[in-house]
């Protein structure tokens, strides 16, 4: 499946963008994040021309709409895109379970606390699922809310992004760099970075894993064209047998 990050496959492709190309009013989920699951690095690609746009109630795809290249996405559909891509190896990558948090401005929904939310889920607990998140709405409101160790850790994040991810590529000059699986997704996350995961093998139980490439914020067509170049070039993903 491919996920594009919009804001990133595990099997086989999954392509996701962190920086908000596309509308997100009014979509709520379950983990914090939406995102296309398609069989191939195209069939994502054309679903994020599809979907990519100017949401006037979103600034953060006011913003974004700079990066969203005339004539759409589909042209760096490649076959020789690896080509010249200078590509980093991140061999030794550790990332932590820290919760990280965000505040968002809610501009609709009548919603303006956790206990607002808490009571909405508990009136309408036939239509929410309530097993999905509840019970951390429910210690989260228990607590003081966010201290000065907290405002800390969000302030840092910037500047681990400039000092670090940021750097990482325009000092090496790199056009992308690749981890395996999905380790880097909250790295890129942070940053409002796009990535792509495409299937790079099969493990022993035969469950498929993948490489994740990711950029610098508008190196969409760059990842496009290394996603595809890779697929083409491999060809690893193998559609499985449906039994009926």
């Amino acid at each position: 499946l491919c996920f594009i990050f919009i804001f990133l496959i595990f099997t086989p492709i999954f392509c996701q963008q962190a920086s908000s190309l596309y509308f997100t009013n009014l979509v709520v989920t379950l983990f914090g994040w939406n995102r296309p699951i398609c069989r191939t690095v195209a069939d994502a690609v054309y679903v994020l021309d599809a979907i990519v746009g100017i949401d006037h109630y979103d600034n953060a795809t006011i913003e974004t709409s700079q990066y969203i290249p005339k004539g759409g996405y589909a042209q760096f559909l490649k076959t020789n895109g690896l080509r010249a891509k200078r590509v980093g190896i991140v061999r030794d990558f550790y990332i932590g379970n820290d919760t990280i948090a965000a505040q968002i401005e809610l501009v609709v929904s009548p919603v303006r606390s956790l206990s607002d939310l808490i009571a909405f889920n508990k009136k309408n607990s036939k239509l929410e699922r309530l097993d999905y998140g509840q019970d951390l709405f429910i210690k989260a409101e228990a607590t003081n809310g966010i201290g000065n160790a907290e405002k800390a850790a969000l302030l840092n994040l910037a500047k681990l992004t400039r000092e670090g991810f940021v750097k990482l590529i325009t000092k090496n000059k790199l056009d992308a760099i690749v981890t395996p699986g999905d380790i880097v997704s909250r790295v890129l996350a942070i940053g409002g970075f796009p990535g792509v995961i495409v299937p790079a093998g099969y493990g022993s139980d035969r469950k498929p894993f993948g490489l994740c490439f990711g950029g610098l914020k508008g190196s969409e067509p760059k990842l496009i064209e290394i996603a595809y170049g890779f697929e083409q070039a491999t060809k690893i993903r193998k559609p499985p047998k449906l039994t009926t």
